[in-house]
């Protein structure tokens, strides 16, 4: 039993040693005669001594004189609180809150807290604009307006009061079910904010659930830019812990177990870096129950930062002072997730040794998080190459982006509290702007031009997008613009429309060029297959466009001869009937002396075309048709043309036909191979362009030559004009959706007849 009460008191004096020391709020003890007796280290945060420095000492350097008259004031109370200042570290006085309160034995107990600093109200100030971090803020906010009505409250007024908008409407804004607050109260709060001044001081309230609870308030108004009060709004903080933690100091050790489980997560370590003691919220933070904390080292919780910070205190020796360690890092609770927390770490001295360490954790990966979003935002509209303009309900200029400055020459400095009618023209008509204000007084998002007037009178163009925002309650309380300099595309639709009558006389000229080319391949090319006797002769013409790449030609030789030829031009149009009118001139005139010679037709050609044309070239086949005894023979050359297909009715086989062949015009010297075939009774001769055999379906499937005879073997049974139809229809078929990309010629060639 007797090693149990030591035990508690153990744990009640290693946690009443925190309170002292691991504060953030300044604790004092004077003597009887107003020396110092005890100051705690967070002395040290706020100013430039420690506390050695103050033991046995007036509170002069930290309290100016001016402010010392409320210890006066013991005379006829036993409890004062009061505003004062302290001197900080660079010697500028910080503004704060104290409460003393007279011991049974004539000494004075003294909490200093609530420091405020200008620089923390300008990041108030900025806070309270942005809906975001107001939204996540952890103090109560209210707005109401002139009249005093609720208009807005955040969720850390509901977090703090238990209480939404619906449960205050109606009701005042200073006070929700406020306890035994004296009228005079209520009068100093309404002259502060009346006279444009802020009302600050300590309230105590009551939940919606009955709790009672006090809070740190400020109570200040809100000015629209004419200097005109609008609103007011009540900022406050729940300090009941703080109120608690001073009452337990005074009266109750009792109470102090009850503290850690309403403050911060709280953790005790003992002198080998073991688990001491940890509080409620400490295994709400990490997930582990207290059970599987105890005893256990360190290490086995923390990171290796927040260990080695524990170790390093834990090693220090022959130390006077206890020490305070503050740093952010990463922990990892026993689900896996990990959170950013703030850790404070304070040493409790026994001897010259470092006796156990108390630290508290603060979460704030929520922080964190919006501080990131925030800065992202920032950086984003900052660096946006698009004008954004801010501005309030009737159009004042709040803010501008860098990009506003650079394109207009307005810097902000000139801009802000003005409207953008300073940019105004002339150009834009009254209705204009009527229209644009009543889209968006309607909640609506107005897009438009505006021909708008820079600095230095520079007119310019740009398209803007200007939409309302609204608060939590719906109301339009901001217009966002989002603007474009379309300077430049103007001048270019204005440069387009100028040269449009150009443009459509050029389009006319080439339609009549057009108009001509293609009469010059419908001349060129045969208007029906030749009559031959022992051959049946049919073809097929599928252009891609008005103006083939494809030629083809039958002549007549001497000694009861039939020339073929085809070529295919790389390219199509106006330019490509050109070329294929000089190349079909000259075979007309080569064949008259080379028909029954192939090679050295297209040698001669590859010549002409490579010496006159070197920036065109064609594949080509050139062949001739010749009775010989009871066989039908085809002799022919061709120029990296697509090898012929020869079908042989008795066996029902098909087979490609492949001598060697250079393009013509490409070279110099044509290297071409020639071949002679023999057609029996009733075999076919099937000539080509790569349209045919390179058609793609829409999965990217090619055709090719086997595809290609497949399909014509599936046909051998039909008549030869039937036959070639139903292979264009198979290829057709195979092509499905997809696009062509090329032209298509298929010529038929069938030995009918035997020579009699």
């Amino acid at each position: 039993m007797t090693g149990d009460i030591d035990k508690k008191e153990l744990n009640l004096e290693l946690v009443r040693e925190f309170l002292f020391r691991q504060s953030k709020d300044i604790i004092f003890l004077l003597n009887e005669e107003g020396l110092c007796l005890f100051i705690n280290p967070s002395v040290e945060i706020y100013t430039k001594h420690t506390p050695e420095y103050y033991i046995g000492k007036s509170l002069d350097e930290l309290i100016p004189v001016d402010d010392q008259k409320m210890f006066c004031d013991f005379a006829g109370a036993e409890t004062v609180c009061s505003k004062i200042r302290i001197t900080g570290h660079d010697g500028k006085l910080i503004y704060c809150e104290i409460n003393c309160e007279k011991l049974s034995d004539g000494k004075v107990l003294g909490l200093v807290n609530s420091f405020l600093s200008w620089e923390n109200e300008q990041r108030e100030d900025m806070i309270r604009k942005l809906s975001i971090a107001v939204e996540q803020s952890p103090v109560s906010i209210v707005i109401a307006g002139i009249d005093g009505i609720v208009e807005y409250v955040n969720p850390g007024f509901e977090r703090m009061t238990g209480c939404k908008q619906a449960d205050i409407k109606g009701e005042n804004y200073v006070f929700i079910n406020p306890v035994d607050i004296e009228p005079t109260v209520y009068q100093d709060i309404w002259n502060a904010v009346n006279n444009d001044k802020e009302w600050k001081g300590e309230l105590q309230n009551r939940r919606k659930s009955g709790e009672i609870f006090w809070e740190s308030a400020t109570v200040s108004p809100i000015k629209n830019s004419k200097g005109e009060t609008t609103h007011y709004m009540k900022v406050a903080e729940d300090i009941s812990e703080q109120k608690f933690m001073m009452d337990t100091l005074i009266r109750s050790y009792e109470f102090i177990e009850r503290v850690m489980d309403n403050t911060n997560p709280i953790f005790v370590i003992d002198s080998e870096g073991k688990f001491l003691m940890v509080n409620r919220l400490f295994t709400d933070i990490t997930g582990y129950s207290s059970s599987q904390i105890i005893g256990n080292a360190v290490s086995t919780m923390f990171n290796t930062e927040i260990t080695r910070q524990i170790f390093s205190l834990l090693r220090s020796r022959f130390v006077k002072d206890a020490a305070i360690v503050h740093f952010e890092s990463e922990l990892e609770r026993k689900n896996g997730e990990k959170r950013i927390v703030s850790v404070f770490l304070s040493t409790l001295i026994h001897g010259s040794n470092v006796k156990n360490i108390v630290g508290t954790l603060d979460d704030i990966t929520g922080r964190k998080e919006a501080e990131e979003e925030i800065s992202k935002l920032s950086s984003a509209i900052e660096q946006s190459p698009a004008s954004v303009i801010i501005t309030d309900i009737k159009g004042t200029i709040e803010y501008v982006n860098p990009k506003f400055t650079s394109l207009t020459g307005y810097n902000s400095r000139e801009v802000l509290g003005k409207t953008p009618a300073i940019l105004k023209s002339g150009w834009q008509t009254g209705d204009f702007y009527n229209n644009l204000w009543t889209t968006i007084l309607a909640g609506n998002e107005w897009r438009g031009e505006f021909h708008n007037k820079k600095k230095n009178g520079e007119l310019y163009w740009e398209f803007a997008s200007i939409s309302p925002y609204r608060n939590q309650e719906g109301k339009i309380t901001h217009f966002v613009a989002v603007k474009e300099d379309i300077t430049d595309r103007k001048k270019s639709e204005e440069a387009l429309k100028i040269s449009e009558e150009k443009l459509r006389a050029q389009n006319q000229a080439m339609v009549k060029d057009l108009q001509y080319a293609q009469m010059i391949i419908k001349q060129i090319l045969p208007a029906e297959a030749p009559q031959f006797p022992g051959l049946a002769i049919g073809y097929c013409y599928m252009p891609l466009e008005a103006i083939g790449g494809d030629l083809f030609s039958f002549n007549e030789l001497s000694n009861n001869r039939l020339g073929v030829f085809l070529g295919d031009v790389a390219g199509h149009g106006i330019s490509a009937a050109l070329f294929l009118a000089l190349v079909k001139s000259a075979i007309d005139r080569l064949s008259i002396k080379f028909g029954d010679r192939p090679v050295p037709l297209l040698q001669r050609l590859n010549r002409e075309l490579y010496s006159s044309m070197g920036s065109y070239f064609l594949t080509a086949i050139y062949g001739f048709f010749e009775q010989d005894g009871p066989f039908m023979n085809f002799t022919f050359t061709r120029g990296g043309h697509c090898p012929p297909v020869l079908f042989r009715k008795k066996e029902k086989s098909v087979e490609l036909l492949t001598p060697r062949g250079k393009p013509i015009g490409m070279f110099k010297e044509a290297v071409i191979e020639e071949m002679t075939v023999s057609l029996k009774q009733g075999d076919r001769l099937f000539i080509y362009t790569d349209g045919i055999h390179e058609t793609i379906n829409k999965n990217k499937e090619m055709l090719g030559y086997n595809g290609l005879l497949n399909i014509i073997k599936k046909q051998s049974s039909k008549p030869l004009k039937d036959s070639l139809d139903l292979i264009i229809d198979n290829v057709k078929n195979f092509q499905g959706d997809a696009i062509s990309e090329d032209d298509i010629v298929l010529i038929g060639f069938e030995y009918i007849q035997k020579n009699s």
